[in-house]
């Protein structure tokens, strides 16, 4: 769960895009599994720069990342 600074954050449509866009690209590539398991379908989608209060204060992180497998 998102810490109570970067709730909103993940509120962004730039960034509930992106986690779309990069579940769909999972899905076809393994059918979705966790990351870190491999056993079950995944569900959090973790960012490639960490989220930190002081960079989390607008949505130019999703614009800076890329969708990847």
């Amino acid at each position: 769960m998102a810490q109570e600074w970067a709730k909103a954050f993940h509120r962004f449509k730039r960034w509930l895009t992106c986690r779309d866009a990069y579940i769909k690209v999972r899905i076809l590539a393994d059918g979705g599994l966790c990351g870190e398991c491999r056993g079950r379908p995944g569900y959090i989608v973790h960012h490639r720069k960490p989220l930190t209060q002081e960079t989390v204060g607008g949505s130019k992180m999703v614009s800076d990342s890329r969708v990847g497998v």
